[in-house]
């Protein structure tokens, strides 16, 4: 099958002489995309002092077009589990368990470099979940007490997706990301996720 954006259509008599073209269909491209984003976060600055990197699965609703061509706005949410970091001999914490989870709404501008190759770069804004378990020591006591610490606050990402077209309802992923936890002291990450896209 050959892509295509619009038709256009002409009249021929029996002379041979033809009519000016007239559009006849125009392709609008609207789709709904479904991905699953397996991936990996790596903590930034004070945030990777106290907590490790991360693992896991983010689900994103995409719609492309609709409103505007190349135009995509999306939803997603995702889980990620981090690896617990000791620091109790500088600053008197121990990371155990930490757990993510964001709700975020998305848009960005896909960019098609030929049929089977996009680029689009896109930002979110929305709520993250935060918890941790941690280990607190009493800078005078030197006691050991387990803390833990949950809170939801906003969040904020940007980065760029790439995307390969392997069939007509199927396309590889990968999307390189930055982000900005605003329940930590300083809550920067980067991420790296390598996902299916469906198109419904």
């Amino acid at each position: 099958d050959v892509p295509f954006d619009k038709i256009y259509l002409a009249a021929v008599d029996n002379m041979g002489d033809e009519s000016g073209m007239v559009r006849a269909f125009e392709y609008q491209g609207r789709e709904m995309h479904v991905t699953l984003y397996p991936g990996a976060i790596l903590p930034l600055g004070e945030f990777g002092e106290i907590t490790g990197p991360g693992f896991g699965l983010t689900a994103s609703f995409t719609l492309n077009n609709y409103f505007y061509k190349g135009l995509v706005l999306g939803a997603e949410t995702g889980f990620y589990s981090l690896l617990g970091k000791d620091t109790l001999a500088s600053s008197y914490k121990k990371t155990e368990t930490v757990f993510m989870a964001p709700f975020l709404l998305t848009a960005g501008y896909c960019f098609d470099l030929n049929y089977y190759f996009s680029v689009t770069p896109y930002a979110g804004l929305g709520i993250m979940f935060f918890y941790t378990d941690y280990v607190s020591r009493d800078r005078i006591t030197l006691n050991d007490s387990n803390k833990s610490f949950s809170e939801v606050g906003s969040a904020l990402v940007a980065g760029v997706a790439g995307s390969y077209r392997l069939t007509e309802s199927i396309s590889i992923m990968l999307r390189l990301n930055l982000g900005y936890l605003a329940v930590t002291e300083s809550g920067l990450y980067t991420g790296c996720e390598i996902g299916c896209m469906y198109r419904l």
